[in-house]
């Protein structure tokens, strides 16, 4: 994925509490992450959690989330991952280009599931509790 990335010029920062100490090691012995071709912050104060509002005060533990953020810093999709719960980077890659293609072509929307090449829709009145029947026609 991450030519993906690079291609879409998306840049994939990971963040966690762990110092580069552990990010070191983790990179070194775990099997999934051989290879980890990103840029891994240490969030060890926890500002940056605190900062996403993704700090349980109660626990004082950061959770998994992803953000897009766009060019200009808005944050467009945000994704909260349980725990012991994988994420999906191709599902993540759809959903930039989804919105990299609102952006290019505004007034447009890309329906759940869009992928490149399919039908886009123009939001309306007329069309609301009809977009299954506006992409068929």
């Amino acid at each position: 994925s991450e030519s993906k990335f690079s291609d879409m010029w998306v840049e994939v920062l990971a963040a966690s509490p762990d110092t580069v100490f552990s990010h070191r090691a983790w990179v070194k012995s775990e099997l999934l992450m051989k290879d980890f071709p990103y840029k891994m912050l240490a969030d060890h104060n926890l500002g940056t959690a605190d900062a996403y509002n993704i700090l349980d005060e109660k626990t004082g533990i950061a959770g998994r989330w992803t953000f897009i953020i766009d060019p200009e810093g808005m944050i467009r999709g945000i994704e909260v991952t349980s725990g012991p719960l994988g994420r999906n980077s191709e599902e993540l890659l759809r959903k930039i280009e989804a919105l990299q293609f609102m952006s290019a072509n505004p007034g447009l929307a890309c329906p759940a599931r869009w992928t490149a090449g399919e039908k886009t829709l123009t939001p309306s009145i007329k069309i609301a509790g009809q977009v299954g029947e506006e992409l068929a026609k």
